[in-house]
């Protein structure tokens, strides 16, 4: 599995594309401040109307606001909805 991913990293890195193409960074897009839509995430932590913590693969994303809500999620992305106030990266 490590060897894939190194793999992958080197290829990314020799054809100078975005990092998040090799599928290790988690990648956060934003539509103004009611919508996210979180890619490469591993797992949610904890999930109420005002904080989602999701565990990413190199550590947390806290988002916190107002009448949040998981839209619709897939093992590799979700969608959020609310007022999003912040957004918080912890890494290991």
């Amino acid at each position: 599995m490590e060897k894939n991913r190194q793999w992958k990293k080197q290829v990314v890195t020799a054809l100078e594309l975005a990092p998040d193409l090799d599928g290790g960074e988690t990648k956060i897009s934003l539509t103004g401040s009611g919508e996210a839509v979180i890619e490469n995430y591993k797992g949610i932590l904890q999930y109420t109307d005002s904080e989602i913590l999701l565990q990413s693969l190199r550590g947390k994303v806290l988002l916190r606001g107002r009448n949040l809500e998981i839209v619709w999620y897939t093992s590799l992305e979700m969608k959020i909805t609310g007022s999003i106030f912040s957004i918080l990266l912890q890494q290991r």
